[in-house]
């Protein structure tokens, strides 16, 4: 009959562990421990607080299925810079946000970038984005037109 016989240790000398090519002593391995959770417990509160302008933004209702984000209005030299957001349901799309300049006396419109979402009022999976920089003279009488001058209102 073969026995072991082990200390309590059968590996008598420890495996060193290098991060970047520095050993670490095996004494220190339960700080570097510890430091590695809170690293990625900060990374995962991270993700979650900042992963959707959507679920952070102050949606109201500016006419017929559009909204505008109250905290995305700022006014610069003469134009207003603002989110709308349209829920649909073409293309397997059901929701879409677009950063939009507005001219507010001209009645024009460049939306800046557009966001593509999966599930209704900006929320779910970002589909697709969209650099635009699209000029648009707005109609009025039209969701877009009371969108604008919504936000330019606001934004006095």
């Amino acid at each position: 009959m073969l026995t072991l016989a082990c200390e309590n240790k059968c590996f008598p000398t420890p495996i060193p562990v290098r991060i970047r090519g520095k050993r670490i002593p095996p004494s220190k391995l339960p700080e570097l421990t510890n430091m590695l959770k809170i690293i990625s417990f900060i990374k995962i509160v991270s993700i979650i607080c900042f992963s959707s302008t959507a679920l952070s933004a102050n949606w109201i209702e500016a006419g017929e299925a559009i909204y505008i984000d109250g905290d995305s209005i700022k006014k610069n030299h003469g134009s207003v810079s603002y989110s709308s957001l349209r829920n649909m349901t073409t293309m397997g799309l059901n929701s879409i946000i677009v950063l939009n300049k507005a001219n507010c006396d001209e009645g024009k419109v460049t939306e800046l970038n557009i966001y593509y979402y999966g599930q209704p009022m900006g929320q779910g999976e970002l589909v697709e984005k969209k650099v635009a920089n699209k000029l648009k003279q707005l109609m009025p009488n039209t969701n877009e037109y009371a969108a604008m001058k919504f936000a330019c209102e606001l934004a006095e």
